[in-house]
C-alpha cells in the first residue's frame, strides 16, 4: 500500500539556512573574525535534531494512520539508502589522504568509529569530529521507532517526557559529579533529540493553537534558543532543547506560505546532509592546522564544498525520495 505524506518545504528552507550556520561556524578567519557567531552552528546542528525528529515521528505517524503499522525494516532501508553512501565516499577519501598517504591527520580506529556511528564517544580529530552528531541520531533511531512500535503512540508521549526528565536530572547529575564528562553521550542529549519527536506526537493539539499565536511561540523559541546558546546559564540546556523544538518546528510549520520564495535555500537544505559530510575537509578550524592549503583556503573551499555538495547529493540521494522525509 502506497503511503501519502505530507510535505514541509520550508523545514528544507529551514535547513538549508541551518547548513549555512554550520560553515560559517566552521570557516577559518584571520585573527578569528568570526568567533562571535561560531555559537550559531550548534545552533543549526540542534535544529537539525529537532526537525528530524519530527518528521521521523510524524510519518510513523502517517503510515500507522493509513496501514495499521510501521514498517521498520523499510523505514532502515531508506535510512541507510540516504545516510551510507555519502558518508562511506567522504570516509573512503580520508583514508586514503589520512592513514594511506599521511596527509591528513586522521587514524583508521576514527574512521572506523564515524562508519559504524560511535564517533560520538570515541576520540578523534577535527575530520572526522562532526560525525559526532551524525553518530548520536543513529543511536537515537535505533532505538526510538522501536519505542514507538512497542508502546503507540499515546503512551509513547508520556514515556518520551519520562525520558527527557529523566535525561535532563541524569545530565546534570553527572556534570556534577564529573564536569569534564564527555557531552556528546546519548544519554547526555536524550531530549535534545526526543522534544522534536514529543512535538509530532501532539501536533493535533499543537494546530489547535491560534496561527498568530503559534507564529509568536516559535519566533520566541528561536530567540530563546539563540540566547541559551550564547549565555549558557546554569541548567540551561532543558530549556534550550525544548526552545529549539518548538521555536523552529512552529517556525517552519508557519512559514509554509513564502518557502517558495526562498527556492535556493529550500535546495541547499534538501542536500544538507551531503554539505554537512564534505564541509569540515575543506573548513579547518586554526586548532586543526591546514592540511590542504589550497582547497582549504577562500574562496576555493566555499567552491569546492558547493561543488561536491552538488556531486554528492545528485549521485547517492535516493531518487524517490522525497525532499524532508529522512
Amino acid at each position: 500500500m502506497k503511503i501519502s505524506h505530507a510535505y514541509f518545504p520550508a523545514f528544507d528552507v529551514f535547513r538549508g539556512i541551518g547548513i549555512l550556520f554550520v560553515v560559517l561556524a566552521h570557516t577559518p578567519t584571520p585573527n578569528d573574525a568570526l568567533g562571535p557567531i561560531r555559537p550559531i552552528g550548534a545552533l543549526g546542528v540542534h535544529m537539525f535534531f529537532a526537525l528530524s525528529g519530527f518528521l521521523i515521528t510524524y510519518r510513523f505517524i502517517e503510515e500507522h494512520q493509513q496501514t495499521g503499522r510501521i514498517d521498520l525494516r523499510a523505514f532502515y532501508r531508506r535510512r541507510v539508502r540516504r545516510i551510507l553512501p555519502p558518508a562511506m565516499i567522504y570516509l573512503a577519501l580520508l583514508a586514503v589522504l589520512g592513514p594511506w598517504l599521511h596527509r591528513l591527520p586522521v587514524s583508521a580506529s576514527e574512521i572506523a568509529a564515524s562508519l559504524f556511528f560511535y564517533r560520538n564517544i570515541f576520540e578523534g580529530g577535527w575530520y572526522t569530529g562532526h560525525f559526532w552528531s551524525l553518530s548520536l541520531e543513529e543511536q537515537f533511531y535505533l532505538a526510538w521507532p522501536l519505542v514507538l512500535v512497542a508502546l503507540g503512540a499515546m503512551r509513547a508521549r508520556f514515556a518520551a517526557l519520562a525520558i527527557i526528565a529523566a535525561a535532563a536530572i541524569w545530565r546534570a547529575h553527572v556534570f556534577a559529579v564529573d564536569p569534564a564528562a564527555n557531552i556528546y553521550r546519548p544519554d547526555l542529549l536524550a531530549d535534545h533529540l526526543l522534544w522534536g519527536c514529543v512535538v509530532a506526537l501532539f501536533w493535533r493539539q499543537v494546530l489547535t493553537i491560534a496561527p498568530l499565536l503559534r507564529t509568536a511561540i516559535g519566533v520566541l523559541g528561536i530567540a530563546a534558543a539563540t540566547v541559551l546558546i550564547y549565555w549558557q546559564p546554569h541548567f540551561w540546556q532543558p530549556v534550550f532543547a525544548f526552545s529549539v523544538a518548538v521555536g523552529f518546528i512552529l517556525a517552519a510549520e508557519r512559514a509554509q506560505a513564502w518557502s517558495a520564495k526562498w527556492k535556493p535555500f529550500q535546495k541547499l537544505g534538501e542536500a544538507s546532509y551531503d554539505c554537512y559530510i564534505w564541509q569540515s575537509l575543506f573548513l579547518p578550524l586554526p586548532f586543526a592546522a591546514m592540511a590542504l592549503p589550497w582547497a582549504q583556503r577562500f574562496p576555493w573551499s566555499y567552491l569546492l564544498i558547493a561543488a561536491i555538495t552538488t556531486a554528492s547529493f545528485l549521485l547517492t540521494f535516493p531518487r524517490r525520495a522525497r525532499p524532508a522525509r529522512i
